[in-house]
């Protein structure tokens, strides 16, 4: 057990990784739907086409 304050220091980091990477994913969704949203207002452009 010497090592178990390793181990957990990198079961957080991996942990604080990987939730700063959905937080990152979920917000550049959002930017590139509204993005999107606007260049297809801009060109007139509806989903029924």
């Amino acid at each position: 057990m010497t090592h178990a304050g390793f181990i957990v220091a990198a079961y957080l980091f991996t942990g604080a990784v990987l939730t700063a990477l959905v937080v990152w994913s979920v917000v550049e969704h959002r930017r590139q739907r509204s993005a999107l949203a606007k260049l297809e207002a801009r060109l007139g452009r509806s989903d029924a086409e």
